[in-house]
């Protein structure tokens, strides 16, 4: 349905759940990125209340979204880095 037909060369791993194929190939609704980000923002201690992140333009959330993503990358790596130092 969205172009993912075959494995994912990196595991995805969502809420403890490990999905051996594209995360999208696994969700059946669209709206279930608007609960994701919700979660997001509920675990960062951002309510949906006015001037909460549901006020924000979507675009902004967006933003954080992918900054998110990347600086939770980045923090693997980081955890990588300092367990191959012990």
């Amino acid at each position: 349905m969205y172009g993912c037909n075959s494995e994912s060369c990196t595991p995805w791993e969502v809420s403890g759940y490990k999905l051996t194929r594209c995360i999208v190939s696994s969700i059946t609704d669209v709206k279930i990125f608007d609960y994701i980000r919700a979660y997001n923002r509920y675990k960062n201690g951002y309510g949906p209340e006015d001037g909460g992140w549901m006020s924000w333009p979507d675009k902004f959330n967006r933003v954080i979204d992918i900054i998110e993503s990347e600086m939770a990358k980045i923090e693997k790596l980081h955890q990588k880095a300092r367990e191959k130092k012990r």
